[in-house]
């Protein structure tokens, strides 16, 4: 993704996930909304399934207990705890724009204007946790991460790691946890 960035040229940056679907006018309405709201620096869309599901693409900040309990989510009773459903904020609808703390990095438009200010990625994350730091970063040079829902992009979400004990992704997912709770040792805490 950094090779793209410093490649890239224009307003914009689309970081896109290669499972996924760009529908009509999804581009469009992206960069209509992020010229009409100089503050925003990343806007990421509504994501969904082949189907049509909503996928929870907007979230709140990473804390020990969320990163754990999403590790745990595959026993039902957790992935129903009060904790992730705040966490994935599932207590609205999702249906109207809003400034949130993070979204994912599967669909991505980011200011030119902020990345020039913020840098790029940190190389030593991976898998998630890098579009988390990313977020973290944008919010603390004074710019707004949105959630916009008026357009769509399907995502055929693979989750990789999920339901894995040992693997190389899991091992990186781990290793980049660690990472980003040293750089930002109070979210741990929820406290960015």
């Amino acid at each position: 993704r950094n090779q793209g960035m410093a490649k890239a040229a224009g307003r914009y940056i689309l970081l896109l996930d290669a499972d996924t679907l760009v529908l009509p006018q999804a581009l469009e309405g992206m960069v209509k909304f992020m010229d009409r709201h100089e503050d925003n620096g990343i806007l990421g869309p509504k994501l969904t399934d082949a189907n049509g599901n909503l996928q929870f693409s907007c979230r709140r900040y990473h804390t020990a207990l969320t990163s754990l309990l999403r590790r745990l989510s595959f026993l039902s009773f957790i992935a129903a705890s009060p904790i992730l459903k705040k966490y994935y904020m599932q207590d609205w609808n999702h249906q109207d724009p809003r400034d949130v703390e993070h979204i994912i990095g599967a669909c991505q438009l980011i200011r030119v204007k902020a990345q020039a200010e913020v840098g790029s990625l940190d190389n030593r994350m991976f898998y998630g946790w890098e579009d988390t730091d990313y977020c973290v970063r944008m919010h603390r040079a004074g710019y707004k991460v949105f959630y916009y829902p008026y357009v769509s992009i399907i995502h055929f979400e693979k989750k990789l790691s999920h339901g894995k004990i040992f693997s190389r992704l899991l091992f990186e997912n781990i290793k980049s946890m660690f990472l980003f709770f040293i750089k930002y040792p109070t979210g741990i805490i929820g406290k960015y």
